[in-house]
């Protein structure tokens, strides 16, 4: 386990978060100020420009829709200067979002939970084509700090961390832990402004005035569907990450040797 900032980071984004401290079998652990996580980054106030300046973080990989990117653009300081890359996968599931959205409009409240693992299935069919450029910038990154987020940083990101943490052979009990911290973090009225961006991604410009609660949690059954659908497909999810990503035992080995200490 690693410990909890009393605070968050940042106001603008509480979701902002270092995957710096987990743990490997030898004890080594990924090193902080290496790799971040966020949601939204179009809420940040003037002193979070001036803390994520002086994190230096020169990559951010954009894990939204260009309709997202121009309903909330991002507030990033002009320095040090950042790459863009933007991987947008909302093409690869919209049919599965738009199946998503009209069940969870019209399923009442207790049941509106079974509709989200179907969208959490295609992620990994969703980020194949992706995943091997996004994990090429996230492992072979030559030391520089960098941050991935979506809208909430909690159902497309947090893919990308549990699969970036599974690549580097941490543990699923670290994997899960990391994914569910999202609950501690959504609070107070930053997170309050970060939320209500969450409809768009799902549901475009016509969002519901009310936002379906299981678009706002995080429950293990989530990710497991993920990494289900990988393990039905793939003998494992060593195999995927090599199949599509080119991630084999050697290159996993040299991205622990860049990451952790």
């Amino acid at each position: 386990s690693i410990a909890l900032p009393s605070a968050p980071l940042l106001t603008g984004a509480p979701n902002f978060r270092d995957l710096g401290g987990y743990t490997i079998v030898d004890d080594k652990r990924i090193r902080p100020g290496l790799i971040y996580r966020s949601e939204s980054l179009a809420e940040l106030t003037d002193q979070d420009l001036s803390t994520v300046a002086s994190l230096g973080i020169r990559l951010i990989c954009y894990l939204r829709s260009s309709h997202e990117r121009r309903q909330f653009p991002s507030r990033w300081p002009e320095r040090p200067p950042a790459t863009t890359p933007h991987l947008d996968i909302s093409a690869d599931l919209r049919a599965g979002h738009e199946a998503m959205g009209r069940a969870l409009l019209d399923t009442i409240e207790a049941g509106a939970t079974q509709a989200m693992p179907p969208s959490y299935r295609q992620f990994p069919a969703a980020f194949a084509r992706r995943l091997a450029p996004l994990l090429d910038r996230l492992l072979a990154s030559d030391g520089l700090s960098l941050v991935s987020h979506c809208a909430a940083g909690k159902d497309r990101t947090g893919f990308v961390a549990a699969i970036l943490l599974i690549a580097l052979d941490v543990s699923w009990a670290q994997v899960l832990e990391d994914y569910l911290l999202t609950a501690k973090h959504w609070h107070g009225p930053g997170s309050e402004a970060v939320l209500r961006q969450v409809p768009h991604a799902l549901f475009g410009d016509s969002p519901p005035a009310d936002i379906p609660p299981p678009l706002l949690i995080v429950e293990e059954q989530y990710l497991a569907t993920a990494f289900e659908a990988i393990t039905s497909q793939y003998a494992s999810i060593e195999a995927h990450l090599e199949r599509t990503a080119g991630l084999d035992a050697k290159r996993r080995a040299a991205s622990r040797d860049a990451l952790f200490e």
